[in-house]
C-alpha cells in the first residue's frame, strides 16, 4: 500500500507543471469537492463557484509516505522537492 502526505506549498502548481520533482511520484491531493461528477450533476458546480477551494487544491500536493521509505528515498524526495522550489525563488 502506498500512502501520501499531504502539504500545502503555495507555489506547488508552479513547480511540478513547469519542472516537475524529477523522478518523485506527486499528485494533487484531491480534486475540489464541488467537481465531484455528483456535485456537479446534481447541483450544476462549476470551476470558480468555490475559488478559495478551487486556488487551494491547486496548492496542495500529495507526497509519498508510506512505511517502505527508505532513508535514501526520504532523503531524494525531500532534495528534488527542496531543488524545485529554490528553482522558483
Amino acid at each position: 500500500m502506498v500512502l501520501f502526505a499531504t502539504f500545502l506549498i503555495v507555489p506547488m502548481a508552479r513547480c511540478t507543471q513547469s519542472r516537475g520533482l524529477r523522478g518523485v511520484q506527486v499528485s494533487n491531493y484531491f480534486p475540489p469537492v464541488h467537481l465531484q461528477p455528483f456535485m456537479v450533476e446534481r447541483f450544476g458546480y462549476k470551476p470558480g463557484d468555490f475559488p478559495f477551494t478551487d486556488a487551494i487544491c491547486k496548492s496542495t500536493i500529495a507526497l509519498p509516505f508510506h512505511n517502505h521509505l527508505t532513508d535514501d528515498d526520504i532523503d531524494f524526495v525531500c532534495n528534488q522537492l527542496s531543488t524545485c522550489l529554490d528553482e522558483l525563488t
